[in-house]
């Protein structure tokens, strides 16, 4: 068994440790405390974490190692944070914030569609329909201007596209310094400033978009959610809704 545990949200980490374990065992293997898991099985973490420290001691006790993912032929099990997720379709944006080190949304992406069973963790703020705000778009460097242009005719008075800066703040052109990622590629931030009506159609038109390469919206079924409140804890997936504020 192969799980990976790419990401965590910051809000988990200040829990409790008792809570983290409860939380772990139960997302990850739906099993009360104490019930292990047959070995063998390797958990990977993209990054150090409270969290995963207590997962990773929580994983050993029931067999489970914990290592650095590098290259896994076969993920049975992903675990990451999202910027927002459509409702429903639980379609996610990815890679709003500014790539750190190597990070690559490509890559990320790589992991996520390779993953059997994929997890998002989001609040509630960052679940709901009609999405607003930006979406990544990885576009070849030497013809960035022209793909520009071609997406801004595309969301006519829907959206602005922007290239994003590696430093400071910076125009629409991304000043003289735009972010270079590691696949040699310019990142276009299109920022939307009406509701989307869907995330999947936004996704089938950047694909036809000479240049493109890739973008920040990751379609996976089956796909479940965990969407954090005040409340509580609701986990929604593409095939059914359950809520289980009261199961930790």
């Amino acid at each position: 068994m192969a799980l990976l545990l790419p990401f965590l949200l910051p809000q988990l980490q200040s829990q409790e440790e008792e809570e983290a374990q409860q939380l772990f065992l139960f997302l990850f293997f739906q099993l009360p405390l104490g019930q292990a898991i047959p070995p063998p099985a390797l958990l990977f973490s993209k990054q150090p974490s409270t969290l995963s420290v207590i997962s990773a001691s929580e994983a050993a006790k029931a067999g489970i190692l914990l290592d650095q993912y590098q290259d896994s032929s076969q993920i049975d099990f992903a675990f990451d944070d999202a910027d927002v997720i459509e409702e429903e379709t639980l379609i996610a944006v990815i890679g709003r914030q500014k790539l750190e080190g190597n990070e690559s949304i490509i890559q990320q992406k790589s992991i996520l569609n390779a993953t059997n069973e994929l997890v998002f963790m989001v609040t509630d703020k960052q679940y709901k329909g009609g999405l607003d705000g930006s979406i990544p778009v990885l576009v070849q460097s030497l013809n960035w201007m022209e793909a520009a242009e071609e997406i801004d005719d595309l969301f006519l008075g829907d959206a602005e596209v922007w290239r994003r800066p590696s430093i400071g703040q910076a125009g629409p052109m991304g000043g003289d310094f735009p972010v270079v990622t590691k696949e040699g590629l310019n990142i276009l931030d299109v920022i939307f400033t009406s509701p989307i009506g869907s995330l999947a159609e936004v996704a089938e038109s950047l694909a036809k978009v000479e240049g493109v390469v890739d973008h920040g919206l990751i379609s996976k079924f089956p796909c479940t959610a965990v969407i954090a409140s005040e409340s509580g804890l609701c986990i929604v997936d593409n095939l059914q809704r359950k809520t289980v504020s009261d199961a930790l």
